[in-house]
């Protein structure tokens, strides 16, 4: 028996991007690389254009550089498009004929499918693509060892991409959720796979109707959810007109539990406008969460809750701490939003207090003094600027601020 061919390992002159080496970290390609990466722009271009004759030779070339001759699983799609326009069949002979060496390879079987999917020829693609994952072992396998080739997630990505571009989207859906009540909730499979259903790698809109119990069996499964694909699912699941038993259910998970949950459903009440419902929750997430990063997090969204309620006084309290969390040119722009809340609470002193403070960091940046003047504040301002105008002759910028005040001359 020959030695087993390794399917899929880096190319010796051309790298190509790939579902199977996304994330790999970026470097100069070496000038047998650039050669390699420049004749496989020529093949696509050949093909694009009907030459098949010419993209074929190209192609030869190209997998000369592999064992056997056999295309890594990057190339593999392409070079059976281009095999079933040339009509040849030189790459699926040497595939075919590495098949013994490679019974137990995961990237041989995965090379095999998709050299199919690009012939378009659906049974021997789904045959390879069902024999790789057959290889990647049980779901609840986080992946195979790297010798092996691409991880069960990658074959699945894969398989289920190719069963939605071919017309079968609720079959692809379908396997992702066996895939995913298979695996173990917490695994890295498990996470993988429910970012596949979230972003609907199967070419439907997956449900994520808050009566979903496929969710909540997630959403229980997962004690933090800062982390995890936990919080974005709930928020898709707020996105679908709930009701107030979805409300009660969401804060029954978060009540007493990891703080990572307290601030995700808290941020989420608070968006969707129950910004009383969700400050409890917040405060707890604040108190409690350990990490100082997912902390400030929380302290932020109380300080945007705050501001969302008009409640100025623990808007400027949490201050402080908020604006940490923003650049300089936006710490601005929320000093105004303060100012803003205490004019609309009937705080005009309070108001004008904030706006100086801000005033004394950028008087030439009056964004918001729109809103602070329909508030009720545009003769406070008016005279505001006047004393500005008064101290300091040589600004420019009180007289323009003036002008927009439509103060009298």
């Amino acid at each position: 028996m020959r030695e087993p061919v390794t399917c899929g390992r880096p190319a010796p002159r051309t790298t190509l991007p790939s579902v199977y080496n996304a994330g790999a970290p970026a470097r100069r390609p070496s000038g047998s690389e650039f050669k390699g990466a420049v004749k496989h722009a020529l093949m696509s271009a050949y093909h694009a254009a009907g030459d098949a004759a010419k993209a074929q030779a190209l192609l030869l070339e190209l997998t000369a550089d592999y064992p056997d001759g056999l295309p890594p699983v990057d190339l593999s799609r392409q070079a059976g498009a281009i095999q079933g326009s040339s009509g040849a069949r030189v790459i699926e002979g040497r595939i075919r004929d590495a098949e013994e060496p490679n019974e137990i390879s995961v990237a041989y079987w995965t090379t095999r499918a998709e050299y199919f999917v690009g012939r378009n020829e659906r049974g021997d693609a789904e045959a390879s693509f069902l024999e790789a994952l057959s290889l990647t072992g049980a779901p609840d396998r986080e992946t195979v060892p790297a010798a092996a080739g691409p991880g069960r997630g990658q074959v699945l990505r894969a398989y289920v991409s190719w069963l939605a571009r071919t017309g079968r989207q609720a079959q692809g859906s379908a396997l992702l959720w066996r895939e995913y009540e298979a695996a173990k909730p917490t695994s890295p499979l498990a996470e993988f796979v429910l970012g596949e259903i979230l972003e609907a790698r199967a070419g439907t809109p997956e449900p994520t109707g808050p009566d979903d119990e496929r969710l909540w069996r997630c959403l229980e499964a997962h004690a933090e959810w800062g982390t995890t694909r936990a919080g974005t699912l709930l928020r898709r699941m707020a996105e679908s007109q709930p009701t107030s038993a979805f409300w009660d259910r969401a804060e029954a998970l978060a009540r007493g539990q990891a703080p990572s949950r307290a601030l995700v459903v808290g941020t989420i009440l608070c968006r969707a406008g129950a910004v009383r419902r969700g400050l409890p929750f917040l405060e707890d997430a604040a108190a409690r969460l350990p990490e100082a990063g997912r902390r400030a997090t929380a302290k932020w969204e109380l300080f945007e809750a705050h501001l969302g309620l008009d409640d100025w006084r623990n808007a400027e309290a949490r201050w402080a701490e908020a604006r940490e969390q923003i650049a300089w040119p936006d710490r601005l722009k929320q000093i105004g939003r303060i100012a803003l809340a205490a004019a609309r609470s009937g705080a005009r002193a309070d108001a004008l207090r904030l706006w100086a403070v801000r005033a004394s960091l950028d008087r030439s940046d009056a964004q918001g003094l729109g809103d602070l003047s329909n508030a009720g504040l545009r003769e406070d301002l008016i005279a505001f600027y006047g004393r500005m105008a008064q101290a300091d002759p040589t600004s420019v910028y009180p007289g323009r601020i003036l002008a927009r005040l439509g103060a009298p001359r």
